[in-house]
């Protein structure tokens, strides 16, 4: 019992947003995660996944942490690895947020309407998530950020 209140809590997500805060005030560590070679990343992940699913460790939604900071290091490695991509792509849009408020409700409506374990309710799920970002990112997030006079902090 105690187990499972503590995974329904915010304990385990809140080491994982430490660890994302650590990394991002750490660039020594950062520039060494660039200059790594990616396929170790992505091997080392797919063992420790498998060694994590095979001895029930915990993956997918209850995933372990050293699978979380594998996986956080190939995806940092991975967003580093062709800057000029994502511009290419989305021409200065930025859905990630939308897409990210609007992923839960997606999922627990389909879970409520009994859509689940499939390939078909996964596809519509992330369908219907992107469109909504999308969405609300034209018709919400970027006229209001039109109306900002400044910006908190510079980007580089």
């Amino acid at each position: 019992m105690i187990g499972k209140l503590f995974n329904a809590s915010f304990a385990p997500w809140w080491v994982m947003f430490v660890f994302g805060a650590w990394l991002s005030a750490a660039p020594m560590l950062v520039e060494r995660v660039l200059r790594m070679n990616g396929w170790i990343l992505v091997v080392s992940y797919c063992v420790a996944y498998y060694i994590a699913h095979a001895f029930d460790l915990g993956v997918g939604n209850s995933i372990n942490f050293f699978c979380y900071v594998l996986l956080s290091l190939l995806i940092l490695k991975l967003a580093y690895t062709n800057k000029g991509f994502a511009e290419k792509i989305l021409h200065g849009n930025d859905f990630s947020y939308g897409v990210y408020i609007y992923h839960m409700p997606v999922i627990n409506i389909a879970i409520w309407l009994g859509f689940q374990g499939s390939y078909v309710a996964l596809f519509l799920c992330l369908v219907l998530t992107v469109l909504l970002g999308v969405s609300s990112w034209f018709l919400i997030e970027r006229p209001f950020l039109r109306l900002k006079k400044a910006a908190l902090r510079k980007y580089s």
